[in-house]
């Protein structure tokens, strides 16, 4: 309040219960009054002439109330000229805009002045300071948050931006726009056909020393077994190739329905906004968004692009999936900070709006979005393997290591050894199938298997508990 003397607690209770603003309190019966007094104040039952005490300290409070309603109305009720050029702008506290749907609690009872200042309060107890924008130690932001729409005034902004912060864009330049910079969506990754992610599944894990001692086995039974081939052999080749098959099979349709999954969320997702276009307010799919455009958010919307906020009712915006922050930010009409990702006029694609209305000014889509920038980065990194691939190689090398130096060892007692001192014992083909059957000894053919089952029954009981598990090997870090 802009006088010295605050809001009794008891105004400020009467104020909070859940009644018809418009309704004037002297409308209301002394008797009324009287009880308010009496339930405020706490007690059952109080003397006549503290009663009248009240109801007269209430009634100056309510005056003073409907002064400063009337004054802030004053200043908030948006004037438009007959014709207003792009160039004289409105303020953004007197913009009527398609998002006065939404009625906030507090509109009609906490003066704008103290909604955008609240948040130098939170900052200061909190400890928070923004990035300076002028002094010797004046801290610089990286080059990617060095951008000025969120520095720029409202009609500075609208003119870079050649639309109109009340009307927004015609529908002729918004269709321009639509067809020189694309849809307002991200460009999927490229993405692996399913006949490539199938073979590739017959070549990874245990599947290489799988197919070695398939092949060793088909050797044995021909053409090394010639002229009695042992049938014996043939089968245990043929098994080990039927292993090898069912685990990549099983493998890929893991991988198949985690990604049918993650399609199913993307059609998921909000896809209208609401818009002005020439002054009309409209309901049009997210891709079709421009730079530009006006658009309107409330509570419980995500974000479609990157807006710069012109006019907020008690905004909070959810930037966790950008910058980590753990709590909703307060958003204002003012920039706080020279850093675009900390400033607390922008919202960004990809974040949620956890209550309060605001409208603002779209000022990139799809890969030029913040979000975007990032996934473009994330797209030309190589993936890494994880813990859990590297430990399987790890320990396939090392079956590798063991089953190649006993099958050695094996052919070389045979070769120096017994072949000198009976040499009616063994034959070069039955040692040589005696060697492969000690290698094939070594493969644990069910463990590949045993280990996809595992990640695919914790996934399974993962997504109970509403975690939709994206790709198997992630479930290991998890």
């Amino acid at each position: 309040f802009p006088s010295t003397q605050q809001p009794s607690a008891r105004l400020k209770t009467f104020l909070s219960m859940d009644r018809n603003p418009a309704e004037p309190l002297m409308a209301s019966s002394g008797s009324d009054l009287a009880s308010t007094a009496c339930s405020v104040g706490g007690k059952p039952e109080l003397a006549e002439d503290e009663v009248a005490c009240r109801i007269a300290e209430l009634r100056e409070e309510e005056a003073r109330w409907a002064a400063l309603e009337e004054a802030r109305k004053d200043t908030s009720v948006a004037t438009l000229p007959a014709e207003t050029s792009l160039g004289e702008v409105t303020p953004a506290s007197s913009i009527a805009t398609a998002s006065d749907h939404h009625i906030s609690r507090l509109e009609n009872r906490v003066p704008p002045v103290f909604e955008d200042r609240s948040w130098k309060i939170d900052d200061a107890l909190q400890g928070r300071r923004p990035t300076s924008f002028t002094g010797i130690a004046a801290e610089v932001p990286p080059a990617e948050a060095l951008r000025d729409e969120h520095i720029l005034s409202v009609s500075a902004l609208a003119n870079k931006l050649q639309t109109h912060p009340i009307e927004g864009l015609h529908v002729a330049a918004a269709q321009e726009r639509r067809a020189q910079d694309g849809p307002n969506v991200l460009t999927p990754p490229p993405r692996t056909p399913l006949v490539v992610k199938f073979l590739k599944q017959l070549v990874t894990g245990f599947a290489p020393i799988l197919w070695a001692a398939a092949i060793l086995c088909f050797l044995a039974w021909r053409p090394l077994g010639d002229p009695n081939p042992d049938p014996l052999n043939l089968t245990l080749s043929m098994v080990l190739v039927a292993v090898i098959v069912l685990q990549a099979f099983f493998n890929f349709y893991q991988e198949y329905k985690s990604d049918c999954v993650m399609d199913v969320l993307n059609r998921m997702l909000p896809a209208r906004a609401m818009t002005i276009r020439g002054g009309v307010p409209l309901q049009i799919p997210v891709s079709e968004l421009v730079a530009g455009d006006i658009i309107s958010l409330g509570g419980g919307e995500k974000v479609p692009a990157d807006i710069r906020l012109i006019n907020v009712k008690d905004m909070k915006v959810d930037k966790s999936t950008l910058n980590g922050e753990s709590e909703p930010v307060r958003c204002t009409v003012d920039h706080s900070d020279r850093n675009i990702l900390q400033t607390r006029n922008m919202a960004f694609f990809g974040c949620n709006v956890t209550e309060g209305t605001g409208t603002g000014i779209v000022i990139a889509t799809g890969d030029r979005t913040i979000f975007g920038e990032i996934a473009t980065l994330a797209a030309t990194q190589k993936p890494e393997q994880s813990t859990l691939h590297r430990e399987i190689q790890r320990f396939v090398w090392v079956i590798v290591a063991l089953a190649l130096s006993t099958g050695a060892v094996a052919f070389a007692g045979w070769l120096l050894w017994l072949r000198q001192w009976k040499p009616d014992y063994l034959n070069f083909q039955t040692q040589i199938v005696n060697c492969i059957s000690l290698i094939v000894a070594f493969v644990p053919e069910g463990m590949p298997v045993c280990v996809t089952v595992t990640l695919a029954l914790i996934a399974k009981d993962m997504s109970k508990n509403q975690v939709l598990v994206k790709n198997l090997a992630t479930v290991e870090t998890l």
